[in-house]
């Protein structure tokens, strides 16, 4: 009977031991070597019309100034329009011209493929307010490249965001 139940015990301890092991791995994997990726901070975000109900903003380029907050996988921020242009010419949108937008989104991780980013924007334009979904694939800590659809004239098209100041955010230029 006393074999019996070292062999128990040696059983459990060992099973113990090797679970112990395992979560400390796969928690260690997770933390280090399959991180989220960081978005926190500046983003430019362009966005190029292909399909539109309303003929005009077929290959219409928008660009945003993007200021992201990460808390895990959720992604919470504002930006402001800066950049339209279109079939009729190029605008540029500084102080007041600026429309508001507010961004939700999350982090789909992948471990076997590239990262997803989804937002949800919430703009607040000159005629009305819209919304926008945007999905990216996370192709470097600086770069994503995506689609979107948008409430805008049903609209969708392409999508790209790059991190860091551009020439429409920078010290002295507010």
């Amino acid at each position: 009977m006393n074999q019996h139940l070292l062999d128990f015990l040696i059983q459990v301890t060992s099973t113990v031991i090797g679970g112990s092991l395992l979560t400390i791995f796969f928690f260690l994997a997770k933390e280090k070597l399959f991180r989220l990726p960081q978005l926190s901070g500046l983003w430019t975000l362009d966005s190029t019309t292909a399909l539109s109900s309303y003929k005009p903003y077929v290959q219409m380029k928008l660009t945003y100034v993007l200021l992201l907050a990460q808390q895990g996988n959720t992604i919470d921020g504002t930006g402001e329009k800066v950049k339209e242009v279109s079939l009729a010419g190029e605008k540029n949108y500084t102080g007041k011209q600026r429309t508001q937008i507010t961004i939700r989104g999350y982090i789909n991780k992948r471990y076997l493929s590239k990262d997803r980013v989804v937002f949800h924007i919430q703009e607040d334009g000159q005629l009305r307010k819209s919304s926008s979904v945007y999905s990216f694939s996370f192709t470097n800590k600086d770069f994503m490249i995506g689609t979107f659809i948008s409430t805008v004239a049903a609209s969708e098209g392409t999508a790209q965001c790059t991190r860091g100041n551009n020439q429409y955010f920078s010290p002295g230029k507010l």
